[in-house]
């Protein structure tokens, strides 16, 4: 079972027992516990957890009154925004759903699906496409952006002179979100009521705004108490990786090349990982005398694999070497030797993949399994790591941060951590605004498209019209955006 399932399954449990003595106490009319769970506001039900309060009502209410004529012009400009995104929100919708058909019924020339090269967006899925780790940041990013986006609602509506009954914050299993109970929305003027439907989707694309550029300027933040751009520092290694050993990575080392591709930030180490993966295992180029001294080659064996073996099976430090000898030189020394990797890493002079390169040495390249690699990992002053296998095992089992501490006291993982809670609010903001502003029941843009069709065609049509329009329009948006998750969904299930 995976970490994230555990998560799950532990959760499942907590609610189950809450559930269960919640239901037993309240059956047992248990006043003690029916006085608290009303005083505390918190409701507790199947897969589901409540909190209500009208303890920020008055907060909220004086926050309205602060300069009025500012708040009414910012709120106006949400509106516009907001009315304006809603046809982009929903040809993006559309768009995509023609590219999730295209993916799921279609395949490209290397086997795998096809995707769409402009905005990326799809649902977020714990279990699916959340990797467990990121659970906790999943959670607290999306109450932020729900509990912004309320917020917005509730100004807006103080600015107006509305009275809120209350703000709350619900948990769905593991799927947190807030809502603010407003009276008496309908009673204003239609562009009233635009400030306050718009509000909430407008501080979404605020806060979206202002998270892209906090993880943005990380760098700058950092830059006086972390060392950036130069390494990158090991902050995490699984139990199960084949670089833990005596001689192996740790927690706290400092990369700075693979192989000989300079390490300086994520991309670099990605795509270093990648390049020692493409291109062919380097050479080495090494003197005559050299091979002559540590050259331990036993009986030369052709495997079934088509590799070559030249060494004893209990020599687990030594590899098979190729001499790739020059058209241009004499043959002096023997095709293949067994040597000890390390001291062959140590004592070259430089790469190489022909002996043309070497001048007045030799060039011997490592005879390995396809797809299996030789991957120097060179570390800030320790010895560099030599690891035989692939490079996905390095990418999978080893956490890295740009990030590297100036200073003992400030630890790597915190850079990251703040970038990573960021980079989900900026996603989940932005996707909260453009689902909210789609024309879709239960949603803030079937509420804007009553109030726009009701200004629009207030004396050319008569109320039932204007309704059979809003309803027709709300259909078709809910269809769209129901499409679009059934086939996401589907999409990431036999992905």
């Amino acid at each position: 079972m995976g970490e994230l399932q555990v998560y799950l399954s532990v959760v499942f449990i907590m609610y189950c027992i809450a559930y269960f003595f919640d239901s037993f106490f309240k059956s047992c009319c248990h006043y003690p516990y029916i006085v608290l769970m009303k005083k505390s506001g918190i409701t507790i039900g199947l897969m589901n957890i409540q909190w209500f309060t009208t303890a920020f009502n008055r907060l909220i209410q004086k926050w309205g009154t602060v300069r009025p004529k500012c708040l009414a012009t910012w709120y106006c400009i949400g509106s516009v925004v907001s009315i304006a995104l809603m046809p982009v929100a929903t040809i993006l919708i559309i768009v995509r759903i023609g590219y999730s058909i295209k993916d799921f019924f279609q395949e490209d020339s290397n086997g795998e699906k096809s995707h769409f090269a402009g905005i990326t967006f799809e649902p977020v899925i714990p279990g699916l496409n959340l990797p467990a780790q990121d659970i906790f940041h999943y959670i607290f990013s999306l109450l932020t952006c729900t509990i912004v986006h309320e917020l917005g609602h509730a100004v807006a509506a103080a600015r107006e002179g509305l009275h809120i009954s209350g703000f709350g914050v619900q948990l769905l299993f593991i799927i947190p979100f807030a809502y603010t109970l407003l009276d008496q929305v309908d009673n204003l003027p239609p562009s009233k009521q635009l400030r306050v439907l718009c509000a909430g989707i407008w501080h979404n694309l605020i806060l979206a705004v202002f998270a892209a550029f906090v993880v943005f300027a990380m760098p700058f933040i950092f830059a006086p108490v972390y060392s950036i751009g130069q390494s990158v520092h090991v902050e995490q290694i699984l139990k199960d990786s084949l670089l833990i050993g005596p001689s192996g990575l740790e927690v706290g080392d400092e990369i700075t090349k693979v192989n000989y591709c300079p390490v300086q930030d994520m991309n670099s180490w990605r795509d270093c990982l990648v390049q020692s993966t493409e291109s062919l295992s380097p050479g080495y180029c090494v003197s005559s005398e050299f091979i002559h001294q540590h050259d331990e080659s036993f009986e030369v064996k052709h495997l079934n694999d088509g590799t070559i073996d030249c060494c004893r099976s209990n020599m687990s430090r030594n590899l098979c070497f190729e001499y790739l000898e020059s058209e241009f030189e004499p043959i002096e020394l023997p095709q293949y030797s067994c040597l000890n990797v390390r001291n062959v890493v140590e004592n070259f002079e430089k790469p190489c993949q022909t002996s043309q390169e070497c001048e007045g040495l030799h060039c011997f390249r490592p005879m390995l399994t396809s797809p299996m690699k030789l991957i120097q990992i060179r570390r800030q002053n320790k010895p560099v790591i030599l690891f035989r296998g692939h490079a996905s095992e390095i990418f999978r089992s080893v956490g890295v941060s740009e990030y590297v501490p100036r200073y003992f006291m400030f630890p790597s993982w915190l850079p990251a951590t703040i970038s990573k809670f960021f980079s989900y609010l900026h996603v989940f903001s932005a996707g909260i605004a453009v689902v909210n502003v789609i024309p879709c029941f239960y949603f803030d843009g079937f509420h804007i498209t009553r109030v726009l069709v009701h200004m629009i065609w207030q004396r050319s049509l008569p109320s039932s019209v204007r309704l059979a329009v809003t309803t027709c329009i709300t259909i078709l948006g809910s269809f769209i955006l129901i499409i679009y998750l059934v086939l996401n969904l589907a999409l990431l299930i036999t992905r």
